[in-house]
């Protein structure tokens, strides 16, 4: 109830009242202890008490919340508000990160999803590698390294999520030697170039020790 409130507040452009609400959905649908079933509570130890969780709830919770800071900062941002903006594009990419850590629970718990659900996937890697390209540091080469590794993996992630949804199939996962490790690329003579087709612009991006 509090996230579909939400919701409302957003189609209105009140960003802070739907991050309130979002946020309050958030708390709602942390784990919590359960009894097993058929037994009560109190007569347990605390170490016999099992975990209820929703993460498909916890995914799409903050996956909204990343989107209304993301929302209400572009509205900042036309007047003219710009380190604020900066900030809520910031706590946008936290969210989302924890939306997406989220979603991997999701994916080790059910043996398949709605298609409903691939869309949001999907479009949750999509609006954070755009996030993370937008906010690109300008300062040590060591934040821009960092930087660099997160769109590359949000980019690979972004990309398995299109498979699972284009083949239906919740088995393609990603294996460990295939990932793109940036620090080899950099060590290397091997170069790396992405493109990005985004709402507004293509993103090209090449990965060398050059």
């Amino acid at each position: 109830a509090k996230g579909k409130l939400a919701e409302f507040y957003a189609e209105q452009q009140n960003y802070p009242k739907a991050i309130q609400l979002t946020r309050q959905a958030i708390f709602y649908a942390q784990p919590y202890l359960v009894a097993p079933h058929g037994l009560a509570p109190h007569d347990l130890a605390l170490h016999e008490l099992e975990f209820q969780t929703y993460p498909e709830l916890l995914f799409r919770f903050e996956q909204q919340l990343g989107k209304y800071f993301n929302q209400q900062g572009l509205a900042e941002k036309a007047v003219e508000k710009y380190f604020n903006q900066q900030e809520l594009a910031e706590k946008a990419i936290e969210a989302y990160k924890r939306a997406i850590n989220h979603l991997q629970q999701v994916h080790n718990r059910y043996s398949s999803v709605s298609q409903s659900f691939l869309d949001r996937e999907e479009e949750v890697f999509y609006e954070l590698t755009n996030l993370l390209l937008q906010q690109f540091p300008k300062g040590s080469a060591t934040d821009k390294q960092h930087r660099l590794t997160e769109v590359i993996d949000t980019i690979e992630s972004f990309k398995m999520a299109e498979l699972r949804k284009y083949f239906q199939d919740e088995c393609i996962v990603p294996q460990p030697e295939d990932a793109i490790k940036v620090d080899e690329i950099l060590s290397s003579n091997t170069a790396v170039f992405y493109y990005l087709v985004l709402d507004n612009r293509v993103e090209l991006l090449l990965i060398t020790n050059q």
